[in-house]
């Protein structure tokens, strides 16, 4: 596959470029404008030059390679500016031909179901600690609860911070708390309301850590009784003192409040 310079380096640096000169404009760059920007040798590749699917899925993994890098970061407005920009490149609705041939990879419409984002964060995620610095993983948590809070729902992953931190019985929290802490930052309130609702996945990935097995909890999903087992963990971590203790006092604050929040 050839990108706009010759091959897939070439994409990268056009999508760098694009995502760099976005984040540095200060909010005079619309999210929209990022998104026609970010997207043009995409779309060019379909409408004009008649790329196969494979080809624009290699477009699209290199692209979101670089957003999900650029989620990387502790500065809470370019995460937010980030989520912006997916959710114009989303907003940009089905690109397709005069013919009305839509473009799709792996069954997926280009660009509102945004294919292979999905995967590219999935694959992110089999680097978290300690294969991932603490730091990384927090920030990039952040990246996927302010997406659900978004519309663009990683919920599943809230669920997969929280049980490492909370669920987990190897004793050593330090390294996961401050991730699972940013899913009650930035979203609380729909997590609280998952839980109200009983929000269950059939697939088998929303499964009780150990600590909530031996207690009897073994609900999949967001439930009020998970919720409270969350609560009473943090609890816990917040009265054992010792450097996790801080982040689990902020956590409880968090959650407090989205538990207002969401039961109004």
């Amino acid at each position: 596959m050839n990108g706009p310079d010759g091959g897939d380096d070439g994409w990268q640096a056009h999508f760098d470029a694009v995502v760099s000169r976005y984040l540095r404009s200060g909010g005079s760059m619309s999210p929209e404008a990022g998104a026609a920007a970010f997207t043009e040798p995409i779309s060019s590749a379909f409408l004009h030059d008649d790329a196969w699917d494979d080809y624009l899925e290699g477009m699209l993994w290199t692209a979101w390679q670089v957003v999900v890098s650029a989620a990387d970061t502790p500065d809470d407005a370019v995460r937010a500016r980030l989520v912006s920009l997916l959710t114009a490149i989303k907003g940009q609705g089905i690109l397709a031909r005069a013919d009305g041939r839509e473009c799709t990879v792996w069954g997926l419409r280009v660009y509102v179901d945004l294919p292979v984002f999905g995967p590219q964060m999935r694959e992110t995620w089999n680097d978290s600690p300690p294969d991932m610095s603490p730091g990384s993983w927090a920030n990039l948590n952040a990246f996927a609860a302010q997406l659900t809070v978004g519309g663009i729902d990683f919920s599943l992953y809230g669920i997969w911070a929280l049980r490492d931190a909370l669920e987990a019985d190897d004793g050593d929290v330090s390294s996961v708390l401050p991730a699972a802490v940013q899913w009650f930052r930035w979203a609380g309130p729909v997590l609280a309301s998952l839980a109200l609702n009983g929000a269950v996945r059939d697939d088998g990935a929303a499964w009780t850590g150990p600590l909530c097995v031996n207690v009897g909890l073994t609900d999949l999903g967001y439930t009020t009784r998970r919720w409270n087992f969350w609560k009473s963990r943090l609890e816990e971590i917040a009265a054992a003192g010792g450097e996790p203790a801080g982040m689990a006092r902020d956590g409880l604050r968090y959650l407090r409040g989205a538990g207002q929040q969401a039961t109004g």
